[in-house]
């Protein structure tokens, strides 16, 4: 299997490897060091859309880059539309961000009882709602990043696939675990690939990777368009460009 430039919108991904957002990690010193360590592309931590109303001067904070971080996703969570729609254009309006990200995944206690990351997944007419609100107040690209499902009792990986992509977005993240087990467990990375299959839009898998060989294998398994590295790149930014070099052997375009 093959990983080729990811294309989206206006963003091109040269090399598709990137780094998740998490909270309390991928500051832009994180964020920097991981790009210059080869990583494709990367995200802020999670923003508050109901800070950015506020003029909360911490999420502000959360949203600075240092110069040349790019391609850069700012990646937001809420679950109001209205407060989606208004962050997403402050984002875009300081003119640091090559596209939006809106959380559906998140499965932390203090943002699933607010309604929003994950809890989302119990809710997709609202989580439809807030991605075309979101869509529709920015020029930028909009992707989504969320997970195969909350629990089992919930919407499954291919409602959700479909819903995400009839609602607008351009490109989707998931992590191939449910909400509900966190980072327990083995990754589902057969789901990844129905998924894929389903999807028009591009898709890029989660969950399970902290070596290059990891990599290789989520690909193959599932033929997702990009790899997302979270855990596995705290404390080690290097596992991008040992990534790259295991993937050379499947790569059809130029790096």
């Amino acid at each position: 299997m093959q990983l080729k430039p990811l294309t989206f919108g206006r963003v091109k991904i040269d090399f598709p490897v990137v780094l998740a957002p998490m909270a309390g990690y991928t500051d832009a010193a994180m964020r920097t060091l991981c790009l210059e360590q080869g990583a494709g592309a990367v995200y802020t931590e999670l923003t508050s859309a109901e800070g950015i109303r506020r003029d909360s001067a911490k999420t502000f904070q959360v949203l600075e880059a240092a110069k040349g971080e790019h391609p850069i996703a700012g990646h937001i969570f809420g679950r109001d539309p209205q407060a989606m729609a208004e962050a997403a254009k402050y984002v875009e309006q300081t003119g640091i961000f090559d596209w939006i990200d809106i959380n559906c995944g998140c499965p932390v206690k203090k943002v699933v009882s607010r309604g929003a990351g994950a809890a989302l997944l119990k809710d997709l007419p609202l989580m439809s709602e807030i991605i075309k609100r979101v869509k529709g107040a920015v020029s930028l690209p909009v992707s989504v990043k969320t997970r195969i499902g909350f629990n089992n009792d919930s919407a499954d990986h291919l409602e959700i696939a479909r819903m995400v992509e009839e609602s607008g977005a351009d490109m989707i993240a998931v992590h191939a675990r449910l909400a509900k087990n966190f980072h327990g467990g083995d990754p589902d990375w057969e789901k990844l690939g129905e998924m894929k299959q389903q999807l028009s839009m591009p898709i890029i898998g989660n969950g399970g990777i902290f070596e290059p060989a990891d990599a290789s294998r989520m690909v193959k398994a599932s033929g997702v368009d990009g790899v997302m590295i979270g855990r596995g790149a705290i404390g080690n930014p290097w596992i991008f460009g040992e990534i790259k070099a295991e993937l050379r052997a499947f790569w059809s375009g130029a790096i």
